[in-house]
């Protein structure tokens, strides 16, 4: 792979509802304590910008480490609404510059943090993220998302991934850590396309890196458990084997194949109360179809504290629905006038809810995603409110 001249660009702002700043602000910190001359851009993030070159000649696209980030659909990663990578070929366009039109073989590292960069579809090229790593000739290690996800979910996911590979572990191991938290508010963070290296390390200088990672609930597994992406009751095993109280009907099993060319997977057993969602469970991790560590993000309940009753539901799930909808259009004004941009209308496509208990602080919420898209726009978004009962 041809030397980038030791380059790092971060970018994104985001516009309308998404603040995509905190984590380009992360990723340019982060690359520059790896030894990288790191820079990156925000609301300056154009067409112009994406498209031109460092002082030193080298093309921003074409640094080793690439960080987009801000709304993303299949095909495009927008890091403003003046500025979008897409598949293709835009020479002539104003706002976009196509992934035909940079040289990706100079890339270490591509992430696209948006939503369904990395999506599973029918179309030629299926996604961004497969289409950067095949015009890189397969030297691009590239990360994209398949689902909807949140800009707080992606700011703590990147943070972590980060932090892991600061200490000069590999994309894997910070794939691996970023992904055994429990702490977003959708766990399709974790539902990621991963095409290249897992092996490769980016950190550059020999100062020890003492980051606090919080690694204290992961037990590594030696043992030689297979996982094929089908065979769930191998891991139910080990759970039951692995915790006394295990019990599977407790728990809803999500699979998230995060490269199935090599065997990567995340699955995450959340445990519910009936049909009432909670913050306690396991994250089993498997990398080349091997289970290679759990994470045992379980809460102890006080049963006698414990208040599962959500009398009145669809009546106050109404109240939430209703609040969830002006919030999403009120925080979306609200960032519009804080980037300076013209409002732009949303359009409300679907509400999910749930009932949730935080075991941790005893409380109880109908946990409300609010499921949207702009006017002429392709991409959607997510936004996230917990009702408190």
């Amino acid at each position: 792979m041809k030397a980038a001249n030791n380059m790092a660009f971060s970018a994104g702002e985001g516009y309308s509802d998404i603040d995509s700043i905190p984590a380009t602000l992360s990723c340019y910190s982060s690359y520059a304590s790896m030894g990288y001359n790191s820079y990156y851009s925000t609301t300056g993030a154009t067409k112009d910008v994406l498209a031109g070159s460092f002082s030193n000649g080298t093309k921003r696209l074409e640094s080793d480490i690439v960080f987009l980030t801000g709304h993303g659909d299949y095909n495009y990663i927008q890091p403003t609404i003046r500025g979008r990578l897409e598949i293709g070929s835009y020479k002539d366009s104003q706002t976009r510059i196509g992934t035909e039109d940079v040289n990706w073989e100079k890339v270490k590292l591509a992430i696209f943090l948006g939503c369904e960069t990395g999506e599973q579809t029918n179309n030629n090229p299926e996604n961004i993220t497969y289409d950067v790593f095949e015009k890189s000739n397969w030297k691009t290690t590239t990360m994209g998302w398949r689902q909807i996800i949140g800009d707080k979910d992606g700011n703590a996911w990147i943070d972590y991934f980060n932090s892991k590979l600061e200490t000069g572990s590999t994309i894997s191991a910070a794939l691996n850590y970023a992904n055994s938290k429990n702490i977003y508010e959708r766990n399709s963070i974790k539902d990621l396309s991963f095409f290249g290296d897992p092996n490769l390390v980016l950190k550059k200088t020999r100062s020890v890196v003492t980051n606090d990672l919080d690694e204290d609930n992961i037990k590594y597994i030696t043992e030689d458990i297979s996982f094929d992406g089908t065979n769930i009751e191998t891991i139910n095993k080990l759970l039951k084997d692995e915790f006394s109280d295990f019990k599977l009907e407790d728990y809803e099993i999500d699979i998230f194949t995060n490269s199935e060319e090599l065997g990567f997977y995340t699955i995450d057993y959340t445990y519910k109360i009936n049909d009432i969602y909670t913050n306690s469970g396991y994250t089993v991790i498997v990398n080349n179809r091997k289970v290679v560590q759990i994470a045992d993000n379980s809460i102890p309940i006080d049963e006698k504290k414990l208040d599962i009753n959500f009398e009145n539901y669809a009546q106050k799930e109404d109240i939430a629905k209703e609040i969830g909808k002006s919030y999403t259009n009120k925080f979306n004004n609200e960032n519009c006038i804080n980037n300076y941009a013209s409002i732009v209308p949303i359009s409300i496509k679907e509400q999910e809810t749930r009932k949730y208990i935080d075991l941790k602080n005893n409380k109880k919420y109908i946990q409300v995603s609010t499921i949207y898209s702009y006017k002429d726009e392709s991409a959607t978004a997510v936004n996230c409110y917990k009702y408190e009962i």
